[in-house]
């Protein structure tokens, strides 16, 4: 990235074996082809293919076709930005690829989030390119960084849409439950009176003792239901951060489908196992909102990773 008076040029160039094919950059909008990296980022969606003329962009960026041929096609931005990029063949023997971007005086965002995610997508699109879209496993970080790729992460809009309502309140639930392990570790009896109330209500202990746990097991607990939610959450990125190469990411469904099983074995035993000996209290909410609220926190779950598979197997 350099400066050209007043303009911002951001360039980067691979060299692939063996040439660019002929009608390579028509494999930008073509998903069999595998050239733009959808599987990470948003796809490029032009209303005319690379026709000049043609509108589209990628996410909320937005630009027009100006110029294309076999060897280059180059595009105007949209709204407020004033320049060009373009992708472009090189080399005596067309074997240098090479995609080129201008701004006029980039605004603060620009330089800051907007060129870094976007030198983040060109390295990934170059590297599938070169390795001709072969894209798993990735060994090395598209565009140098890992942060590039959690920025990206972060500023794409949710892509399971379908399950939307169903993610936010399984993560809404189960993490104020959290919230509410770590309240109990900091010595709240919060919503009970004392803390010998909610020992009743929570754990169903008699004794005058209240039985609650210490702080440091209760504060695990209310930490791993906070790290659930968040797992939760990010369970429909979970490509964007595979793709960079991850490694955690590769057991983040394995964690939800054994947070599935402990919410499912919960509530069926909390609903059919022996209640007697504990208080009332916890006997009545144990059966109209613990049980209950555990075995649809497993359904929820189960269809948040269902609709992922799903998914999975229909994009192949």
């Amino acid at each position: 990235m350099r400066w050209d008076g007043d303009w911002l040029v951001d360039e980067h160039r691979r060299r692939i074996e063996g040439g660019v094919p002929t009608g390579f950059l028509g494999g930008l909008l073509d998903p069999a082809a595998r050239l733009w990296p959808s599987d990470a980022w948003p796809p490029l969606v032009l209303d005319d293919g690379l026709r000049v003329g043609s509108d589209g962009g990628h996410g909320p960026i937005r630009y027009r076709v100006i110029d294309s041929d076999s060897r280059r096609v180059r595009f105007s931005f949209g709204g407020d930005r004033e320049g060009w990029h373009e992708f472009r063949v090189e080399g005596v023997e067309g074997d240098v690829l090479v995609h080129e971007a201008r701004l006029h005086r980039p605004s603060a965002t620009d330089r800051c989030f907007v060129i870094q995610l976007h030198d983040a997508l060109i390295e990934h699109l170059l590297d599938d390119a070169e390795s001709g879209g072969a894209r798993y496993p990735r060994r090395r970080w598209p565009g140098g960084s890992r942060w590039r790729y959690l920025l990206a992460a972060a500023a794409r809009p949710d892509p399971d849409s379908g399950h939307r309502s169903v993610r936010r309140l399984v993560a809404g639930v189960i993490g104020s439950t959290g919230a509410l392990h770590l309240v109990w570790a900091a010595g709240s009896s919060f919503p009970a009176r004392t803390r010998r109330e909610l020992a009743h209500a929570v754990i169903g202990t008699t004794g005058k003792s209240g039985g609650l746990p210490s702080a440091v097991p209760t504060a695990a607990v209310g930490a791993a239901l906070v790290g659930l939610a968040g797992l939760v959450v990010a369970q429909p990125y979970s490509d964007v951060l595979r793709a960079a190469g991850i490694p955690s990411t590769r057991r983040l469904d394995v964690a939800l489908r054994i947070a599935e099983a402990v919410f499912g074995a919960r509530g069926v035993i909390g609903l059919i196992g022996p209640t007697g000996s504990r208080h009332p209290r916890y006997r009545v909410l144990n059966a109209v909102v613990y049980s209950p609220l555990c075995l649809l926190l497993a359904a929820g779950l189960h269809a948040l990773l269902s609709g992922d598979e799903a998914a999975a197997v229909s994009s192949h």
